[in-house]
């Protein structure tokens, strides 16, 4: 229990809905894997949400992970800390620069099941989640 209220102010990395708070450090990314870790039916229950869905065909090339954001979204900062502290490759995709790259967004939430809304949006190998999962991403990247 003492874990989880330590991790708390993590609640607006996964929320994905936080305006105005403080990105998390470096040192809460590696306190929320720990809790991921500890606790996998989390992951489990998580992977039945509705922010949680499975593409028909997962994109051609190398294995890497699909991020898309927007500059101002902090749990696309959160997100992009996690991939990089966990030597994940992942390309970020700004909504906000083209229509194309927003339209494509949609187009993989639709394929997976989700409705727009929440960012970021990521796509691990034809597992989308809409808000930012770790405990989600780490299974699907582990697959």
């Amino acid at each position: 229990m003492a874990a989880w209220i330590r991790l708390v102010p993590l609640a607006c990395v996964i929320a994905s809905a936080c305006a105005g708070s403080r990105g998390p450090d470096a040192q809460q990314i590696d306190e929320l894997v720990d809790e991921c870790r500890r606790n996998p039916a989390r992951a489990s229950k998580l992977r039945r949400s509705k922010s949680v869905g499975f593409r028909a065909h997962r994109r051609g090339g190398p294995r890497k992970v699909v991020m898309f954001g927007a500059p101002w979204c902090e749990p696309c900062d959160a997100a992009e800390l996690f991939l990089s502290r966990r030597g994940i490759p992942f390309e970020h995709k700004d909504i906000e620069s083209s229509a194309l790259v927003k339209a494509e967004m949609n187009a993989t939430l639709k394929d997976a099941g989700l409705e727009s809304g929440g960012l970021p949006v990521l796509d691990i190998d034809g597992v989308v989640t809409r808000g930012f999962l770790p405990c989600v991403v780490d299974e699907a990247w582990a697959r």
